[in-house]
């Protein structure tokens, strides 16, 4: 597709136009905030400043309290793009932590981590 002052930009039928993750994140790779993948997010309820379209969505899906993984899926945002925009949000204070679901630190073994994450994925909400 080509705009209207000739410059050539990347557009899908469906989702619209193509822009690429590092745009998004204004050149960011990582997260202020360190989120597991299983951490609980909700929104606060209060949003300071007119947020962005793709902001505007993930605040939307942390409505009600849900996984990282899960916002990111439901977004179509790949989780490290999410985890960055969440740790936007969790400094505007218009998203918060919930509860990490009893994750284990990066040292675990493993067996540990998957164990962990079968006890968080019993604690969801059916």
């Amino acid at each position: 597709m080509v705009t209207q002052d000739g410059r050539q930009i990347r557009y899908d039928e469906h989702a619209g136009a193509v822009v690429r993750p590092f745009v998004i994140t204004n050149g960011r790779t990582a997260p202020d905030v360190d989120l597991a993948l299983v951490s609980l997010v909700r929104a606060s309820g209060r949003s300071a400043r007119q947020l962005d379209p793709v902001l505007a969505d993930i605040l939307r899906h942390c409505a009600q309290p849900a996984a990282v993984v899960e916002v990111a899926a439901r977004c179509g945002q790949p989780i490290v793009i999410t985890k960055i925009l969440l740790s936007d949000l969790i400094q505007q204070g218009a998203v918060y932590i919930v509860d990490a679901l009893g994750m284990p630190t990066v040292s675990a073994t493993e067996d540990e981590m998957l164990e962990a994450l079968l006890r968080g994925l019993k604690k969801l909400p059916v």
